[in-house]
Parts: structure tokens; sequence; C-alpha cells
């Protein structure tokens, strides 16, 4: 590529060094730029560019570090050289090549309460292979959704299509009209430039009235905020078949699965203990719960939760630390309130036996006397 000195550069059209490792063209950059100056006696010079974090499509002036080569040998001087980088646009599309992606719903009407699974089709277009494939996942704020931050396609030829049924399970947490933020894709082709396209706008539609007319299955799993080590905790799962119809399907809590059935309109609850032997703050597995109605399947898990493990005393076994230690406590103080009332009623003795012992003789001298 040849550029001279002053001149906008696209960094769409810049190629980034390959021996740089974890560097982006939008935000923090550090570019090598291969130029071919007028000056006959340097035949090539690259400008290490270090860039500071900016928005898309604005420019500004950065200094750099020039190395060249000058009659055979290789030179490197700090020059400051003013150029003017505009960034590329946030979507552009490769020459040969381009993704096309998708994301459908099978109904965009559903309730507070329904999971509305979302499939996702990723296509190249075009006619070069194109790799490094990265659909993202932001955060919905209008929605619950089954954790999805990436999913990564090594490559796709020309007119490949990948389909990821079902792929991403939403939630909606309010009733009226949604909008889910759009995913992006990023994809390079064979020289390894970069590029980005991104989903369509969704809108859905959510009604606080809407009744199911067949089964559908919620999973909590609720547990105490802390513990000690070795105690045995309890944690509940709870599956709430909300819908008219019993399911079916397979429960995981992240140690096991098993099948089991959940009646119409009801709940069923399943306990299990943990036992945690080190201190620290834990992540709790969630549970889910997959099921088939009408040949679909569908999908559901609790929300993420943690769980503060505290070091247990060493006398401890497995019995309620905190009442244990409050009954300890207790003890105490009421065997030293005791101590203290034996040590005042041994105390008030020792005054009547002595105080006894002093009217004793007394009378014995009295009656001593008249005698």
């Amino acid at each position: 590529m040849k550029i001279k000195n002053n001149r906008r550069v696209n960094l769409e059209d810049v190629k980034v060094s390959d021996d740089i490792q974890g560097l982006e063209k939008i935000g923090k950059n550090s570019l090598l730029i291969e130029t071919f100056p007028a000056n006959s006696e340097i035949t090539t010079y690259t400008y290490h560019i270090i860039a500071p974090e900016v928005s898309a499509r604005t420019t500004f002036n950065i200094t750099s570090y020039v190395k060249y080569q000058r009659a055979g040998f290789n030179i490197s001087e700090n020059k400051t050289i003013p150029i003017i980088v505009k960034l590329k646009d946030e979507e552009t599309k490769a020459k040969d090549g381009s993704i096309d992606i998708d994301r459908t719903f099978v109904k965009t009407t559903a309730s507070l309460r329904e999971y509305m699974p979302a499939t996702y089709e990723i296509y190249n277009n075009g006619s070069i292979s194109l790799v490094h494939i990265s659909l993202s996942f932001p955060i919905q704020y209008e929605f619950d959704t089954v954790e999805r931050q990436s999913y990564f396609i090594p490559s796709l030829g020309e007119g490949e299509k990948i389909v990821l049924p079902d792929f991403v399970s939403y939630r909606p947490k309010l009733n009226g009209t949604l909008y889910l933020l759009p995913e992006e894709v990023t994809f390079m082709d064979a020289d390894g430039n970069e590029y980005s396209t991104k989903t369509k706008n969704t809108t859905l539609t959510i009604s606080k009235d809407f009744e199911f007319n067949t089964g559908a299955v919620l999973v909590n799993i609720t547990s105490p905020k802390s513990t000690f080590t070795g105690t045995p905790t309890l944690f509940n799962i709870t599956l709430q078949n909300i819908g008219s119809e019993p399911v079916s399907g397979k429960l995981d809590d992240g140690s096991r699965d098993w099948d089991t059935t959940v009646s119409a309109e009801t709940k069923k609850l399943i306990q299990y203990y943990v036992t945690y032997d080190t201190a620290g703050t834990f992540d709790v597995t969630p549970a889910s719960f997959s099921y088939v109605i009408d040949g679909k399947e569908h999908f559901t898990k609790s929300k993420a939760r943690t769980i503060e493990v505290m070091e247990a005393s060493i006398e401890t076994d497995t019995t309620d630390i905190t009442n244990r230690s409050e009954i300890e406590n207790r003890s105490s103080r009421d065997e030293a309130k005791n101590t203290s009332q034996n040590n005042q009623t041994t105390t008030d003795k020792e005054d009547s036996v002595k105080k006894k012992g002093f009217f004793s003789k007394m009378i014995e001298y009295f009656v001593s006397f008249f005698r």
C-alpha cells in the first residue's frame, strides 16, 4: 500500500503486523504501516503507530517511531510525523466475501413467564472463504437469557451456512413492546482484514394475560447465602409447571442428571446436600431442565448465584455453627453467673458460720458466768 506523509488513512486499508498479538483496529491501536516515500534513498518506511483509545469514525494526530533502510543498512530514529487516521465504520463488508446473519423466532408474541428460543443462521454469501468468525451476544436488559457470551466458527467456505437452532432462549422481564439488541459477527478474509456485521433489530410483543395451552416449566434453585466448611448445606431445586399438561424431561443439577415428570400446574421439590472443604466464595451451579413439547425441545435453567463458605472452628462437627456458638456463649455466661452466685453463696455461708460461732460463744460465756 503506497501512502504519503500527512495522508488520511482508513484503518480497513491498513494491514496489521502479524507480530503484534491481541490488538484490534478499533480502540487502542498498534499498527505497522509499510509505505514507499518519494525519497529514493530510503527504500521502506515502517510507521509504528500507537493510537489513543477513540470512538469510531473520528480523526486524530499521532506521532511515529520510524524504521527504514538506507544503502542496505537498517536505521531507526524517533521522528514525529503527523498522520490523520480515520477509524473504520462499525460495520464493513469484505470486497469479495460477506456474512449474513439472521435471528428468527417461532413466534413474536409471548408472556412474561415464557422462554422464547431464537434460531441463528450464519451464511457466507461471498465468493471467498472467511475465517475467525465470532458471534458476540450483548446483555439484553429487557430479557433474561440463558447465558451465552460468544460462539466461534473457524471458517466458512463460499456459500456455506451454519444453522444454530434454538441457540439462545429469551424470557421477557416486562410486558408491552420490547426490543432485542443486535448481535455482532466479526470475521476475517485470507489477508487478515477484519470485518463485521450485525443482526437486525427485533421487536417482541409481550402480553401479561397470555395463557399456556401446553406445559411450560420454570426452574429455581435456593440455598443459604453463607455456610461453613465441613457443614452439609441444604440446596432446594423447585420445578414449577405453569401449563395445563404434565411435562417430562431431564433435570441436571450440575453433578448428575435424571428423568423426572412434573404434573400440570404443580411444583416439584428436589433437595440435596453439599459439603464444602475450603473457605471462599463459590458459584452455585445452576440447575437446568430440558423437555420436549410437540416435537420441539425446550430448555430452562435457574439464575446464577453464589454462596460464601466460612472457615469452621477445629472442634466443630456438622452442627449448626451459629446456634452452637450462641449456645456456647450462653453457657459460658450462665456458668460465669452461676460461679458468681455460688461464690456469693459460699461467702454468705462462711459469714453465717462465723456469726453463728460468735453468738454461740457469747451464750456459753453468760451461762458459765451465772453458774
